[in-house]
């Protein structure tokens, strides 16, 4: 649990909800985790480091695959998700990163470094 200044809420599907559907995450999650973590914490002890790299890998892969939640046109959406892995602590993240034992960790963090769009928008129709 992070205690942040903004007030971020994810909104997850709630089958018993009125609006019933998902919906896509802010962009700036990911960032503002980890510029939090930096402030509060000495990041080059230990393997902190490497543990807010795949923290951020997998925040950053969550609000991607809920870009594809919605109907809109998916050349936009992947531009948009281009533009904003542009971001450098997402790019540093991604380069950094490393992931062992699970296989979808693996496949998710293979995905966003390679640029996967189709196998994302795939997983994301699946998650439905």
């Amino acid at each position: 649990m992070y205690v942040l200044k903004e007030c971020l809420y994810g909104y997850r599907l709630n089958r018993d909800s009125v609006t019933g559907s998902r919906k896509a995450y802010r962009w700036d999650g990911p960032e503002l985790i980890i510029c939090h973590l930096r402030e509060k914490m000495a990041l080059d002890t230990g393997d902190f480091r490497e543990q807010t790299d795949r923290k951020i890998v997998h925040e950053l892969f969550s609000v991607v695959v809920s870009q594809f939640n919605g109907n809109g046109n998916n050349k936009k959406i992947k531009k948009d998700i281009e533009i904003h892995l542009q971001n450098p602590i997402y790019r540093d993240a991604l380069e950094r990163a490393k992931f062992k034992g699970s296989l979808k960790a693996r496949w998710m963090h293979f995905a966003l470094k390679h640029r996967c769009w189709l196998l994302i928008r795939l997983y994301a129709r699946l998650r439905r």
